[in-house]
């Protein structure tokens, strides 16, 4: 039997709220914009028994006032989706919309208000574009997040999610104590933040990926507290590995600097978590 979303909400708010030891980027936007999509999430796995993507199924970054975000993946014919949009507290209007391979729009939500919702089930197997544009906010720019789920998805328990995201953050703080000058990805157009599900064994590749040219990127991993190994790759638009981290630990990092115009591909390998699935994360940060 399922628990109530509503009694899970504010147990999974608090834990990703929690005041940061110090701000990076800040942390705790990124906290308030994945429990903005997370929330729902649970809540529509609870009335709907759609579960989460099974590929990249979690995103987020910051955007500027007026800025788009897009994410392309692959859709499997007659399967729902629901694609999840939420910002952290000072966004006042994000938007969702999604267009096949052609560019044709397909649906959008355009309401004012910061937790878009959009569903479609594809009548053709291929690729679909869904992006999110931050149309307002109450600052000059926020965190957004994006979260994919199908009635093919997995369902994610709460002490799962709860581990997941807490690893990630932790160890994005643990580094801010480090180094001075430290936030998420900054380049225009491109997630600084993914989540996904994967068999042990399995990994995911995220290409079209963007790095700044002025800045080193530092790529981490982790994941839930079945993910005993994770590891990073990072592979050049032609498929050279230019980094690697694949010791055995649960907290890869991977840095690089990019080159202007470059673009780039990330894989995240979830190398033992026990024979379980398991939730693996990674968040790109840079330097200043």
């Amino acid at each position: 039997m399922k628990r109530s979303a509503f009694f899970l909400i504010p147990i999974l708010f608090f834990c990703l709220a929690a005041k940061a030891q110090r701000e990076c980027g800040p942390p705790k936007y990124m906290r308030q914009a994945l429990a903005n999509v997370v929330a729902k999430g649970i809540l529509l796995n609870d009335l709907s028994d759609m579960g989460f993507h099974k590929d990249v199924c979690m995103m987020g970054t910051y955007l500027s006032a007026g800025e788009t975000v897009g994410f392309t993946t692959q859709l499997s014919s007659g399967v729902a989706y629901a694609f999840v949009g939420g910002g952290d507290d000072d966004v006042t209007d994000l938007d969702i919309f999604l267009y096949d391979a052609q560019g044709k729009e397909l649906t959008k939500d355009t309401k004012t208000d910061n937790s878009p919702l959009v569903t479609y089930t594809p009548a053709t197997t291929g690729s679909y574009t869904v992006k999110v544009k931050m149309f307002s906010t109450k600052t000059p720019g926020s965190f957004a997040s994006l979260l994919i789920m199908s009635d093919a998805g997995y369902t994610i328990p709460m002490k799962t999610l709860k581990a997941a995201l807490s690893d990630l953050f932790s160890m994005t703080e643990a580094l801010c104590q480090k180094i001075n000058k430290m936030g998420f990805l900054s380049t225009t157009n491109q997630w600084a933040m993914f989540g996904c599900v994967l068999d042990e064994g399995e990994d995911t590749q995220i290409s079209n990926i963007r790095l700044s040219s002025s800045k080193l990127s530092a790529i981490i991993g982790g994941g839930d507290q079945n993910a005993f190994d994770v590891d990073l790759f990072l592979y050049s638009k032609g498929g050279t590995l230019l980094k690697k981290d694949d010791a055995t630990d649960a907290h890869p990092v991977v840095s690089y600097k990019g080159s202007a115009g470059s673009e780039y591909t990330l894989k995240m390998k979830n190398a033992r978590s026990g024979g379980e699935k398991s939730l693996i994360m990674s968040a790109i940060l840079e330097v200043e």
